[in-house]
Formats: C-alpha cells, structure tokens, sequence
C-alpha cells in the first residue's frame, strides 16, 4: 500500500521488543504517532489516515 506514495512516505518492517498487541503503525515525520492497527492488513483505514496527513497518492 505504501508504495502508492512512493517518494512522499518510507516504510520500514522490524520486529519491535514490545508489540503492545499492535501489528502496523503510521508515525508522521514530527514522530506523533497517526495511526495504529491491530489486524495486519488493514489496508483501507491506513490509506484514510494518510490521505489525512500526506494527501493523495
């Protein structure tokens, strides 16, 4: 899904030290975190959030 912002948005995968029951997160350059997910693959509600702060593709 990231790549639809190519240039515009970096994704990184990692596995963390502490989940906190969270699959996939959206953190925005000031570091605010802008969106959570538990199901992987919540596609539709992260392209909402980031047409909300980074507009479209």
């Amino acid at each position: 899904m990231a790549h639809r912002w190519r240039g515009r948005i970096s994704y990184t995968g990692d596995q963390p030290r502490d989940q906190l029951g969270l699959s996939a997160v959206f953190v925005r350059p000031d570091g605010v975190v802008a969106w959570v997910s538990e199901n992987a693959g919540d596609d539709a509600s992260l392209a909402r959030a980031v047409l909300c702060w980074i507009g479209e593709p």
